[in-house]
């Protein structure tokens, strides 16, 4: 699991927990890593909105949203800001049997590893290239991000 742009979630209610994750989920029977959960998790900025509306599944108002592998739900209680900017999402656990309509990816805040994440576009901007191909090469083809990654195991070594 990875965040790209993260948002800082604080979850009222969550207990410190070492969460086994397959390391292929369409395999799980190939094996698992320990990803250390806490009340302090990084979300992608993506995964939330103030205003939700039917289509976004993610983080909003009176939402109920799943954390990938955590077995917990969470909603969003209040937002703080600093420089009119989001900077941390205040959420408590929800315990009811309603299935969350999304799961979405963490990071636990207190011991991420550091990535690279490298993100592939269309190689030409048309369709087919002509003779002047040099020309029509995209120059976003190939992206490079930092990002925080979840520890392969709950003590943050590898």
């Amino acid at each position: 699991m990875a965040v790209l742009d993260p948002i800082l979630v604080e979850i009222a209610g969550a207990t410190p927990a070492s969460l086994p994750v397959p390391d292929f989920p369409q395999a799980p029977e190939k094996g698992s890593h320990e990803v250390a959960f806490s009340s302090r998790i990084f979300v992608d900025r993506s995964d939330f909105q103030e205003e939700g509306d039917g289509n976004f599944y993610g983080i909003s108002p009176g939402r109920l949203v799943g954390l990938k592998y955590a077995n917990t739900k969470i909603m969003l209680e209040s937002v703080e800001k600093k420089d009119g900017v989001v900077s941390v999402l205040k959420c408590k656990i929800v315990e009811n049997d309603e299935k969350p309509k999304s799961y979405i990816t963490w990071v636990n805040s207190e011991n991420p590893l550091k990535a690279e994440v490298r993100m592939y576009a269309n190689l030409f901007t048309v369709t087919e290239p002509s003779d002047k191909w040099e020309e029509e090469l995209n120059g976003e083809s190939e992206v490079s991000k930092r990002a925080a990654s979840a520890s392969r195991r709950a003590s943050g070594s590898r």
